[in-house]
């Protein structure tokens, strides 16, 4: 119910690997090393990681892959290090849509620097109106709170979406009882077959 399109016209009009490279070099980039965790035993995370180490080549970056299990990948990513001592610059990782519509329960939405998210985005503006959220008593308080916020996120840019993933389920029309659920794992109790 809080999704909007505040601050989000930069990115509808699709990519422009021209205005890319410019922007880079107005935020003083050099060639330095960008570290991208390929995490190899994640498939969409990986071939994500593939697709956006390449995208960031063609416009000059210097991206380069560090490949590593998952397990590899949860002690890695604590590294607030430069990429020279085993730091990082860029991961990839998921959330379903029921983790991203609370700014309160969802890690993802903080951006109080050691207490955030991996990458530790930082904005005092932003955690301003965020604390605001449990007081705010009806849906439209809460929607215009939203619309706020996320032009404060755009701007700072605490994360960056990639795209949408959709898993489609499919069932035989005898199982009954499903249970859904938010995420593309489907809960194997209360289900019944039902005689054809």
């Amino acid at each position: 119910p809080y999704s909007n399109d505040e601050n989000t016209g930069w990115y509808k009009k699709g990519g422009d690997a021209e205005r890319a490279k410019q922007l880079f070099q107005e935020a003083g980039y050099a060639g330095e090393r960008l570290r991208i965790f390929q995490i190899t035993d994640w498939p969409a995370v990986n071939n994500a990681a593939l697709l956006l180490a390449d995208t960031l080549r063609k416009i000059g970056v210097n991206a380069e892959l560090a490949a590593m299990s998952f397990s590899e990948f949860t002690s890695a990513r604590k590294n607030k290090g430069p990429v020279e001592n085993g730091g990082w610059s860029i991961f990839i990782s998921d959330w379903s849509d029921n983790n991203l519509g609370n700014p309160i329960g969802s890690a993802f939405l903080h951006a109080s620097g050691d207490q955030a998210w991996w990458g530790w985005p930082k904005n005092d503006q932003y955690e301003s109106l965020r604390a605001k959220w449990a007081d705010v008593g009806t849906l439209e308080e809460r929607q215009a709170l939203a619309r706020k916020m996320q032009r404060i996120w755009w701007n700072f840019v605490g994360a960056v979406m990639l795209g949408e993933v959709v898993t489609p389920t499919a069932h035989r029309k005898q199982l009954t009882g499903l249970i859904e659920v938010p995420r593309s794992v489907v809960p194997m109790w209360n289900m019944q077959k039902v005689s054809a």
